[in-house]
């Protein structure tokens, strides 16, 4: 079964893809892109790791998610 990290950002630019689809591509993930809210749950429900801007993508999830980080994590308010 192929290892998965799922993206749920509200704002993502192509180079932003293009360097997440690397970074999995050099570790070994496949990168799924959860563009639709229509079709989230489908695209995210087998994610290991997810990569969110918000809390809303971890309930689409399925039970072999391991990691979720969030896109704003150590960053102060702005």
């Amino acid at each position: 079964m192929e290892r998965l990290l799922g993206v749920s950002l509200n704002y993502i630019e192509d180079h932003h893809r293009q360097w997440l689809q690397e970074a999995g591509d050099r570790l070994g993930y496949k990168v799924v892109f959860a563009d639709d809210p229509e079709t989230a749950e489908d695209v995210l429900k087998d994610a290991e790791i997810l990569f969110t801007s918000g809390p809303d993508a971890v309930g689409l999830c399925g039970s072999g998610l391991k990691w979720v980080c969030a896109s704003f994590a150590g960053i102060d308010a702005y």
